[in-house]
């Protein structure tokens, strides 16, 4: 288990963590494929019908995100303290019954699209569509909880290359069926769903057949334990990634809400473009601070708190040195990546460059919202971690988006999510400096 019990250095902290934030990046990429191909080649109404969608299957399918995050905490925790075969039993247990519970939801999201389509605003032909991909996706939600999960658990067992190497296939598969379904075959909305769906089934077979292998690997299915008290300390570890993952699509629900209310279906669109590009930047924070959750958690519980500071206070300083560079990034490239998806529609176009170049000013700062919430779950703290993503997702930005249209317009609503990162930032920070004496760092 040497990746994660050796001292981190700064050139390894990166090198542990970019096999992850390049995994994100590759899946947002094809995610945005996803809606680059809908987008020009099926149109705007049916690319507003699956962003209207789409939340609600990120809610559902965010089991897998507190699972992976909540169980490879504990998992990582339990190998820290030398405890392999108690690790391999929980980490077993854990899987089952994230499967369990997201066949469960799957179900449920299947018999409740019409309803969730129509509660969000959806009519006419844009609830047509927005049925149509809801009722195709969630019967494959299963894979998709799966697949997310398991990468977590891959970065635990100290394969963090491999999981992308994993995502990599899937999301080559997803991009190269979208072009043959939608471009080619001219399948419409269905293609790309198809082309969806495999990619996730093939996700979520690849690292099933790696942990069924025992051979030479610290972590692999065994023999699950009787009791579900591992499942329940990820459900509490993992708290505040449910929390994110449920709260943020109902956000999404808000803003398209109250877009469809000041901007009308162009603002819906030009949203649900910002939406897709922010899956890419967004990755970048994703991928560091998810990647961290095992070896904070090894280190923790291998009570080795100089290696705990070590690792908190570099990235104290990488964080805002991204934020700034992101921001600058997603600023100069924001016509480019509005032409690519609305590109067809100059006055869309122009209204999703300038909203996305207001919207860019929050990734300054949303790196430690992300980082404060994975730093406290790998310290098994759910509590403080939920608090996190509590406050960020369902206090701040909810009140930004009701309050700051009314005084900016539409401008408002762009520049909420800026509004809620620094309220965030500062409730991160006074949770590091008030349990500093408790965990030593």
């Amino acid at each position: 288990m040497s990746s994660l019990s050796e001292h981190m250095t700064f050139g390894k902290l990166l090198r542990f963590v970019l096999p992850m934030i390049f995994m994100l990046i590759f899946m947002s990429i094809y995610y945005m494929v996803d809606g680059f191909f809908v987008s020009n080649y099926v149109g705007k109404t049916p690319f507003a019908g699956l962003n209207v969608i789409f939340p609600a299957l990120m809610m559902f399918s965010s089991l897998g995100f507190m699972f992976s995050s909540g169980g490879s905490a504990l998992v990582s925790k339990e190998l820290g303290q030398k405890k392999e075969d108690e690790a391999r039993a929980s980490f077993t247990t854990i899987i089952l019954a994230c499967l369990a519970c997201s066949i469960v939801l799957s179900l449920a999201g299947f018999l409740l699209t019409p309803w969730i389509s129509a509660f969000l605003g959806a009519e006419g032909d844009l609830l047509d569509y927005s049925i149509l991909y809801g009722r195709l996706l969630f019967p494959a939600l299963p894979f998709f909880v799966l697949q997310n999960t398991l990468q977590g658990f891959l970065m635990t067992a100290g394969r963090g290359s491999l999981g992308f190497r994993f995502i990599l296939v899937s999301g080559m598969a997803n991009i190269l069926l979208d072009a043959l379904f939608v471009a080619k075959l001219q399948w419409g909305l269905p293609g790309a769903a198809y082309a969806t769906i495999i990619s996730q089934v093939l996700g979520a077979l690849f690292p099933v057949i790696y942990f069924l292998r025992p051979q030479g690997k610290i972590l692999y299915f065994t023999k699950p334990l009787p009791s579900l008290a591992p499942v329940f300390q990820s459900m509490y570890n993992g708290l505040s990634s449910l929390l994110t993952y449920l709260s943020d699509p109902l956000v999404t629900m808000l803003y398209n809400y109250e877009l469809l209310r000041w901007a009308g279906e162009d603002g819906l669109a030009a949203y649900s473009v910002i939406s897709y590009i922010s899956f890419l930047f967004d990755a970048v924070y994703i991928g560091y601070s998810d990647a961290l959750i095992p070896v904070t958690a090894y280190q923790y519980g291998a009570r080795k708190k100089k290696e705990l500071t070590h690792i908190l206070h570099s990235s104290l300083k990488l964080l805002p040195a991204a934020g700034f560079l992101l921001c600058i990034t997603a600023s100069l490239s924001a016509p480019w990546l509005a032409e690519i998806f609305v590109g067809y529609d100059p006055e869309l176009t122009k209204l999703t460059t300038h909203a996305f170049r207001l919207y860019s000013f929050a990734y300054i700062l949303s790196g430690f919202s992300k980082y404060g919430d994975a730093f406290f779950t790998a310290l098994n703290n759910g509590t403080v971690s939920a608090l996190i993503s509590f406050t960020h997702t369902l206090v701040f930005e909810v009140a930004a988006i009701l309050l700051l249209p009314v005084i900016l317009g539409t401008d408002g609503l762009w520049l909420s999510l800026t509004a809620a990162e620094i309220g965030s930032a500062l409730v991160v920070f006074a949770f590091l400096k008030g349990m500093q004496r408790e965990y030593g760092y």
